[in-house]
């Protein structure tokens, strides 16, 4: 007993300093530690691995290589160390080799004898195909497009995530104020009920009348249950966005509420209507099929250089460091050509044919994407002129009902109303007090939605 009052008064004391949740508080919460967000950050990271494997297509090589007999009529051995750096340009592949040998050689392995030491320099370059383009650059530009993909990726998830931060939290401010709502309807009848227990003892009233209020007691006390139900529901949604440091789903009371909903910055309707051109260059999804187009291009182009036949060209110089043979000691260059030509290409015509089936399948893609994206921007700001329209129309129901609820109450008090009129009139209040919190919810709801559609910073809790 001891231990369940303790725990009571440690509830009752934590909620007498509990700060009213924020919907800052929620929306930093939730671009911080929400999984799915973390998801796709990790992608973008992997990703960029991928970019970086793909530029190790460039990387340096150097090859060691040594050659020796041990017995044998030849008594030659030869060493070498070439330094190979491909370059993006033209297809290019710079060479650096350093090579010397000793002894005799078989007359077959002539091209093995150095004059003691010999340095030689080298290019090789595509003139026709892999010239502008080949598989690795492709490679590279098709990971760079991709880690693109992935950042838009990133984008969009992180306001996807923070617009259903923010209704689940108008959501759980929506049901807290309608708790408080059927909490003010069951406080005025037991209220009232103390003051018919005491007329009803002066005689001044019938006892049937205490009953009735009862029994209104107790549906009002059904109504606030079923209200506690629907807030205790929205705060576990809400504990998977408002997470701990950890990020651990936090627990969320009711002391937690704030009075109000938050503020929202005002929107200027026919400013946004300007805007609709706007959506394809900043929407997340419409900028991933332009990445996607764009790696197809590249594509396209690989396809039309594989068609192509092969040209390279071949240039070397060497000098040899010795002189103990005249032939071998003068230094020499060297440019060969490289000419290959493809009889039967059906393989690179079919490759080209399926790059372009994809392009007009993408066309088609953008341009029913962009015509959603606008119907949706329409239909939002059709829903924000007539959540406005009803706001204005709630609030002014809330001023006469609760005139009227007054009214009839001083009726009542003074005998010239009944029990009936008055509990009618305290519904009515209370129906149009939760139509306006419907109405307040639906209005932030929209507005935030046109904030994220338009990529508004400034109200959702953005990190680079």
């Amino acid at each position: 007993m001891r231990l369940v009052c303790f725990f009571f008064f440690l509830n009752l004391w934590v909620g007498c300093f509990a700060q009213p949740l924020t919907i800052e508080s929620v929306l930093k919460s939730s671009a911080q530690h929400y999984p799915t967000i973390q998801v796709a950050v990790e992608k973008l990271r992997e990703q960029q691995s991928k970019f970086m494997v793909s530029e190790g297509a460039f990387d340096a090589k150097l090859d060691v290589a040594y050659m020796d007999r041990p017995e044998g009529y030849y008594t030659g051995d030869h060493s070498s160390i070439m330094l190979l750096q491909p370059l993006q340009p033209l297809n290019a592949t710079f060479f650096a080799q350093y090579r010397r040998s000793d002894g005799s050689f078989p007359i077959y392995e002539d091209a093995l004898i150095t004059d003691d030491d010999e340095m030689s320099l080298g290019l090789t370059i595509s003139l026709l195909r892999n010239r502008d383009i080949d598989s690795r650059r492709f490679k590279l530009f098709e990971q760079a497009g991709y880690v693109n993909v992935a950042t838009l990726d990133v984008l969009k998830t992180f306001f996807s995530i923070q617009i259903k931060s923010y209704k689940v939290y108008l959501d759980w401010v929506s049901a807290g104020l309608e708790y408080y709502v059927y909490k003010r309807l069951l406080d005025i009848a037991q209220q009232r009920q103390v003051a018919l227990e005491e007329k009803a003892k002066q005689g001044d009233i019938a006892e049937i009348a205490t009953i009735e209020n009862k029994q209104l007691i107790l549906q009002r006390q059904g109504s606030l249950v079923e209200a506690k139900r629907k807030f205790d529901n929205v705060s576990i949604s809400l504990s998977l966005f408002y997470r701990t440091s950890l990020g651990r789903p936090q627990v969320i009371t009711l002391e937690q509420l704030p009075t109000a909903f938050p503020d929202i910055s005002d929107i200027d309707l026919g400013a946004f209507h300007d805007k609709i051109n706007e959506l394809s260059d900043i929407n997340p999804e419409m900028q991933q099929l332009v990445a996607q187009g764009e790696i197809l291009d590249r594509q396209h182009q690989l396809a039309q250089n594989d068609v192509m036949p092969e040209l390279d060209l071949t240039w070397k110089s060497a000098d040899d460091l010795g002189d103990s043979d005249l032939a071998l000691s003068m230094g020499e260059s060297v440019v060969s050509l490289k000419f290959s030509l493809p009889i039967q290409q059906r393989r690179q015509r079919g490759a080209l044919d399926e790059v372009r089936a994809k392009q007009r399948q993408l066309e088609l893609q953008k341009q029913f994407a962009l015509e959603t994206l606008q119907a949706e921007f329409k239909r939002v700001l059709t829903n924000l002129k007539r959540a406005r329209e009803l706001m204005a129309v709630t609030e002014e129901q809330v001023s006469l009902a609760k005139k009227m609820e007054t009214f009839e109450r001083v009726l009542f008090e003074n005998g010239q109303s009944d029990f009936f009129r008055t509990n009618f009139r305290e519904i009515t209040t209370a129906k149009a007090e939760i139509q306006h919190i419907h109405a307040q919810k639906k209005m932030l709801s929209v507005s935030a939605e046109l904030h994220a559609m338009m990529l508004n910073r400034d109200i959702f809790f953005f990190q680079d």
